[in-house]
C-alpha cells in the first residue's frame, strides 16, 4: 500500500491511498516500510495527447504547469 499515514496506533497504523481508500494495516503483518521526503521526491505521470496536437508545445506546457506548481504556497519548496 502506498500513500499517507493518517492515524497510528500501537497495534495499527491508518494510510490513505492516491485513489482516497482509507486502509487499517496491523504492525503485526508489515515487514517493510519506506518513508518519502518531500525534497527527495519525483513525479511520474501519465498524459493523453492528440495525435493532432503538437508534442513539443504539449511538453512545453506540462513545464509551465510544474513550474507554476513549484512556484505555489501549497506545493512549493518550502
Amino acid at each position: 500500500i502506498t500513500g499517507t499515514a493518517e492515524r497510528l496506533s500501537i497495534r495499527s497504523v491508518g494510510i490513505r491511498d492516491l485513489s482516497g481508500t482509507y486502509h487499517i494495516v496491523p504492525f503485526s503483518s508489515v515487514d517493510t516500510v519506506s518513508n518519502y521526503m518531500r525534497e527527495y521526491g519525483n513525479h511520474v505521470g501519465e498524459y493523453g495527447i492528440a495525435y493532432r496536437e503538437n508534442i513539443d508545445d504539449a511538453i512545453a506546457q506540462l513545464q509551465l504547469a510544474f513550474e507554476d506548481l513549484k512556484a505555489s504556497e501549497e506545493h512549493g519548496h518550502k
